[in-house]
């Protein structure tokens, strides 16, 4: 059998399941609330090469689903951070640095398009100069509304 690591935003394991169709033992898996990798050589990539070289990772599957609108989302979460008592100022000065960009709010939500994001980070990982090209890179997006899901 061969070990796959899978990436994702995706909650039902279920639906997962018959996408890769390995035992959970073979599987490693990296859920995340946004499935943007933003750096290549940032932690997750190393992470992800870390897998490959020493768990001997032989297939990558970024699995994405398209969730709530990001202007909901983001407006839910400005007032989730005015819960915690953090300032507008706060906010304000992030984004005058520039640190976040186009905004520090947008950059927390992270992408607002899945199938995008998926064929991206699957780029990214076929083509990061350390990747060994042996290894199998897949990109799934998944509609959350019908559950249908196809390869990107």
């Amino acid at each position: 059998m061969k070990k796959v690591m899978v990436l994702t935003n995706v909650e039902k394991q279920d639906v997962l399941n018959s996408i890769v169709n390995q035992p959970k033992e073979e599987m490693m898996m990296v859920k995340m609330h946004d499935l943007t990798i933003s750096q290549p050589y940032g932690c997750l990539m190393r992470n992800v090469l870390l897998a490959v070289y020493e768990e001997g990772i032989q297939e990558i599957y970024v699995i994405g689903e398209q969730t709530q609108t990001s202007e909901r989302q983001k407006a839910q979460l400005e007032e989730k951070i005015k819960a915690a008592e953090i300032s507008e100022e706060v906010i304000q000065t992030i984004n005058y640095t520039n640190s976040a960009k186009p905004d520090f709010i947008s950059w927390l939500v992270g992408q607002t398009n899945m199938k995008q994001t998926v064929k991206q980070n699957v780029k990214l990982i076929q083509s990061h100069p350390v990747m060994p090209k042996s290894v199998r890179v897949q990109g799934v997006w998944i509609d959350s509304e019908t559950g249908e899901h196809q390869s990107v």
